[in-house]
């Protein structure tokens, strides 16, 4: 039986165990708030981020966001957000209207990639000025499902580094599908081929070839939003 001094430190212990985690489990909404992102301010993306990046604002983090966001906060939340939330950043932006980009750009010294999120020329080009490598490469861009899916087979295979996350927000893809029937379309706009591609993850026995992204090791999703991860360089089992 432990003793009355033991189970009080256990108690403290607990206690103070709780209180890191709420704070850490703060720190995105707190930064984001600060920084006007409607990450957290009208979606709760918030519990996405927390869940898959608090563990990384310490380490050396090389990240590219598409959509600059200059119709709804000027452009500065994106940076303001990642500069903040990270302590080591290597940040790259990437967005379509010229005219925003060239404002931000004064106000910023990371660079600013200018193109067509749907264009793979665009997308090898931007791959080509930062060197591909990236750790999280972030789509809240055109929110067009087919512009979504377009850059991510692009990004994921040529611009994410192994044991990156590739997060895509603002899904918003009408569907008809019904998670209970097993029916979903490979071939479909973004939510639909996100269900087709968790429902390839779960198959056991994997008796036949896997129909997804190569590399795709696991889907996180939340309302409106999802972070797909890729394989660990050093991971023998990936699909």
């Amino acid at each position: 039986m432990w003793g009355a001094a033991a189970r009080y430190l256990l108690l403290s212990a607990v206690c103070l165990i709780a209180t890191q985690v709420s704070a850490v489990e703060n720190d995105f909404f707190r930064v984001g708030t600060v920084a006007g992102t409607d990450k957290v301010t009208g979606h709760a993306y918030q519990h996405m981020y927390h869940h898959v990046l608090h563990g990384k604002r310490l380490r050396p983090m090389k990240v590219l966001e598409i959509g600059l966001g200059c119709t709804m906060n000027s452009g500065h939340a994106s940076i303001d957000l990642w500069q903040t939330y990270f302590h080591d950043l290597d940040l790259w932006l990437a967005d379509i209207d010229t005219e925003c980009a060239a404002k931000v750009q004064n106000l910023t010294k990371n660079t600013i990639l200018i193109g067509d999120q749907s264009s793979e020329e665009d997308l090898l080009r931007w791959v080509n000025t930062f060197g591909g490598q990236l750790d999280v490469i972030v789509d809240d861009g055109s929110h067009n499902p087919r512009h979504q899916l377009e850059s991510f087979r692009v990004l994921f295979e040529h611009g994410l580094k192994p044991g990156g996350v590739y997060f895509i927000e603002d899904i918003e893809s009408p569907s008809d599908r019904k998670i209970d029937d097993g029916k979903f379309d490979k071939d479909g706009l973004s939510r639909d081929r996100l269900a087709y591609w968790v429902y390839e993850l779960m198959k056991f026995p994997r008796n036949s070839a896997v129909d997804i992204p190569t590399g795709l090791m696991m889907i996180l999703c939340q309302r409106e939003a999802c972070a797909l991860f890729k394989c660990p360089a050093d991971e023998p089992n990936c699909p």
